[in-house]
């Protein structure tokens, strides 16, 4: 694909919506932030499991 040929109108033409319900918008945005924070705690909470483990593998080795 010739990125060359794509015009700027045209990109921010697929950026455009309309908002009809800016008490849907804002319920939309509430509930992302939501899950943002549910998956880095999520995230958070794995990386310690794994961190956990490798540690008791190492006090395996050694024990």
């Amino acid at each position: 694909m010739d990125y060359r040929s794509i015009e700027i109108n045209e990109i921010n033409a697929l950026n455009q919506t309309v908002i009809e319900d800016q008490a849907q918008v804002d319920a939309a945005m509430a509930n992302m932030d939501y899950y943002i924070r549910r998956g880095k705690s999520e995230r958070a909470r794995v990386t310690l499991n794994g961190l956990r483990a490798i540690r008791n593998s190492i006090r395996g080795l050694f024990a």
